[in-house]
């Protein structure tokens, strides 16, 4: 029991950062373990501020978390399919959802409302904001890469990696580069102004 409990302080001190007081570790695990989904978790995003996670499951919910406490803010019911992608905003303002029903859905994080529903947006498995907040890179299962404006939710471009279905999408720190992660076991760099692939790596011996 004792080396239990051990493992349940050390496991919780690298997920949170914070070391649970003296007495309170049967507290602190009650607190964190919650339902939450009905089915597998499918997609995760963290906000920037590491205080909040969005998760997305099989069970087609969407749920808003707060990190330290382990409890949900809000729960989203709309999709009609399994959530293959979440994604949150750089201000902590604005969440996006993905789904096999073939529909991305905008969420307010302010008001808990839906702001949009893009439709026509099949297979896509993985999505980020840019930096500055202003764009989200899509990725899909057709090799598909999209940059949308965020104003609008209009596509800025879109193009085929042709390397298969894309597993992981991300942004370079100054939001000029992104790069996309695909199934044919290549790792694609590309100039986000322009849609230009920069280089190809292919190190990776499997898919990603």
């Amino acid at each position: 029991m004792r080396d239990s409990m051990h493992r349940f302080i050390l496991i919780f001190t690298i997920v949170f950062g914070v070391l649970p007081l003296h007495g309170q570790a049967e507290e602190v695990a009650n607190i964190f373990v919650q339902k939450g989904h009905s089915g597998a978790v499918t997609a995760l995003a963290i906000s920037k501020d590491g205080q909040f996670a969005l998760s997305g499951g099989t069970d087609k919910k969407v749920i808003y978390w707060n990190v330290r406490t382990g409890k949900e803010i809000i729960t989203w019911d709309q999709h009609t399919g399994a959530i293959t992608a979440t994604a949150i905003s750089p201000d902590g303002k604005t969440a996006l959802s993905a789904s096999f029903d073939n529909t991305i859905k905008i969420w307010s994080l302010v008001t808990g409302k839906e702001i949009q529903t893009l439709s026509a947006f099949p297979g896509v498995d993985s999505a980020v904001f840019s930096p500055d907040g202003q764009h989200v890179l899509l990725g899909d299962a057709a090799g598909l890469l999209t940059l949308l404006y965020v104003p609008n939710w209009h596509p800025t471009f879109r193009f085929n990696a042709q390397s298969g279905a894309i597993a992981a999408v991300a942004f370079s720190p100054n939001g000029k580069s992104v790069v996309s992660g695909h199934a044919d076991a290549t790792t694609k760099h590309w100039d986000s102004e322009t849609g230009e692939m920069v280089r190809n790596f292919s190190a990776h011996q499997r898919p990603l």
